[in-house]
């Protein structure tokens, strides 16, 4: 074998370009036994397990990327003794005989592969909870998966409240959907935060009506966060999270303006996030932004997304305003990606009624941010620059790269092909245009 195979960096990027692992999949591969899982792997595991099965040379290098990312315990639990347990028409697992420590090396021998679990909602493995507990009761000492850096799991599946007994020390990274509103859910998070010293990732989503109280809870006891996600915040949650010194990515989906104003003036002379380089806000009024935008005032901030779902009636003024905002508050030698996504659709159509245009002068406060190289606009009525505004823009943003600007059909364009040679003159960079323009007089 050449001695290339030796060096194990330049082997895994070869096993690594292989078919692409969500592109095929390959329905002949497995049966619908009870003994077979009935979900056929794409083409690249195959290739993968080939790969495992011809020298031990390429074994661990392809069975670590075999078992890299897992969407549920399917191929965990079916490394048990095939005499120990069995799968009925429904899905449903059982174990017909006690499990002894030895039964789970084969278990172990995979799972310290294991770096990233998804817990899908679909073709998820059904397994009662006396039968969960009489797995655990036999696992032997530590965690089942040590080396794991990226958790998903949701409070309503059984395995919830003990998932910190499974996950190592390395955990980097968790998504949890507390949907639940049993009391043992804050126990479970809390003991997750306390055994992952490097948890610097969290999403955490959900509907209950605890949301509040246990994500400031678990979020209290990480020092390392660097990104954080949720579904809802209070004031009391807003004002945590915007003292956090490592706070890199903050993603916030339901903002409110009330919740912000009663928060602003309780730490007066604190600075906040001072660490934050992106930001995603999603709203259903842009009143929350012309508030939020002061707390990011001194925030290296880069990369800055607003979606906003109102109607096309109430937006007009308040596009305006948060615009404004925008320039206002904004870093500009630090921004360098804006996109402002508005309106009730995720596709633009026809123009719809109450829609309003806004005018190019509305947009004239981003070009303060001189850095910007990624610039996306989305409005449900029309955003209507003209060639004066462009030729502004072109010289104001030399770096740009992408720029577009999206609105409902219906519209006459204010631009023409002169707007085209403007940003061809002073955006040597740019690559990708969306821009409408009147091509009548060329």
């Amino acid at each position: 074998m050449h001695r290339c195979w030796d060096v194990p960096e330049l082997k895994l990027a070869i096993f690594k370009n292989l078919d692409d692992y969500d592109a095929m999949r390959d329905a002949s591969v497995f049966g619908a036994s009870d003994r077979e899982w009935n979900f056929p792997p794409p083409r690249k595991m195959r290739a993968l397990a080939h790969l495992a099965t011809t020298c031990r040379e390429f074994s661990d290098c392809a069975l670590d990327l075999m078992w890299a990312v897992q969407h549920d315990y399917r191929h965990l639990l079916s490394c048990l003794p095939t005499d120990t347990w069995m799968m009925d028409d429904r899905g449903q697992f059982h174990i017909h005989a006690s499990l002894r420590p030895e039964d789970w090396d084969r278990v172990l021998f995979h799972s310290h592969r294991i770096k990233e679990m998804y817990d899908t909602k679909s073709g998820c493995v059904k397994v009662h909870p006396s039968v969960l507990d009489a797995l655990l009761a036999s696992l032997p000492p530590g965690p089942l998966l040590p080396n794991i850096r990226a958790l998903s799991c949701r409070s309503v599946t059984p395995l919830f409240p003990h998932l910190a007994t499974l996950v190592g020390r390395k955990l980097i990274e968790v998504q949890v959907e507390l949907s639940d509103e049993k009391p043992w859910c804050l126990s479970a998070i809390q003991k997750i935060a306390a055994t992952s010293p490097v948890l610097q990732r969290v999403l955490i989503a959900g509907r209950s009506p605890q949301y509040m109280e246990w994500s400031m809870r678990f979020i209290s006891t990480l020092d390392q966060l660097r990104s954080l996600s949720l579904d809802a915040i209070d004031a009391t949650l807003f004002d945590h999270i915007s003292t956090l010194e490592r706070l890199e990515s903050l993603s916030l989906h339901k903002l409110g303006s009330q919740i912000l104003s009663s928060s602003m003036t309780s730490l007066p002379h604190h600075p906040r996030f001072p660490a934050l380089r992106t930001l995603h806000i999603a709203t259903a009024s842009l009143e929350c932004v012309p508030i939020f935008l002061p707390a990011v005032n001194c925030s290296p901030l880069r990369m800055f997304t607003v979606v906003c779902r109102a109607g096309v009636t109430s937006l007009r003024n308040e596009a305006s305003n948060a615009i404004a905002a925008i320039g206002a508050y904004c870093s500009p030698s630090h921004l360098t990606f804006i996109k402002i996504k508005l309106g009730p659709e995720d596709r633009l159509g026809p123009m719809e009624a109450g829609a309003s245009p806004l005018p190019g002068d509305a947009l004239r406060p981003l070009l303060r941010l001189s850095c910007l190289r990624h610039v996306e606009l989305v409005y449900p009525g029309a955003f209507l620059p003209d060639d004066s505004f462009i030729q502004y823009a072109a010289i104001s943003w030399s770096a740009l790269e992408e720029f577009s600007i999206q609105c409902q059909s219906g519209w006459q364009p204010q631009t023409t092909l002169s707007s085209v040679l403007s940003l061809a003159q002073h955006c040597p960079r740019l690559r990708s245009l969306v821009l409408d323009v009147n091509a009548t007089d060329i």
